[in-house]
C-alpha cells in the first residue's frame, strides 16, 4: 500500500465563485468548504463501498484543491480513479534534500 491523493471534480474553496474573482464573501466561502466537507463524506462512503473495506482518510483538503490522501494499493487507486466524482488519483512521491 502506498499513500494516494484522491482530487475529486468540484473545485476548492480557492477557485469558487467569488474566492476565484477576487471578492472573497466569508460566510458564503465557510458554507461552500462545509459543503465540500459533507461531499468529501459521500464520496469516502463510495470509495468504501468501491473498494469492500474500510478507508480513512490520512488528510482532507478542501482550500487549494478539494481532494484527500488515502492508503491504497495500486489496483484500488485504478478502481477509485473511475468513479465519477473522482478527478484524478495520483501516488504521493517524497522527496529529501540532498546534502553534499
Amino acid at each position: 500500500m502506498a499513500n494516494y491523493i484522491v482530487r475529486f471534480r468540484e473545485a476548492p474553496v480557492a477557485r469558487h465563485a467569488g474566492a476565484a474573482r477576487g471578492t472573497l464573501d466569508l460566510k458564503a466561502t465557510v458554507s461552500y468548504a462545509a459543503y465540500l466537507g459533507e461531499r468529501q463524506a459521500g464520496t469516502l462512503t463510495t470509495m468504501r463501498e468501491a473498494l469492500g473495506r474500510a478507508l480513512l482518510p490520512r488528510f482532507q483538503y478542501r482550500y487549494a484543491l478539494n481532494g484527500m490522501s488515502v492508503r491504497l494499493t495500486p489496483i484500488e487507486a485504478e478502481r477509485i480513479a473511475k468513479l465519477p466524482e473522482v478527478l484524478s488519483v495520483k501516488s504521493v512521491r517524497r522527496y529529501a534534500p540532498s546534502v553534499t
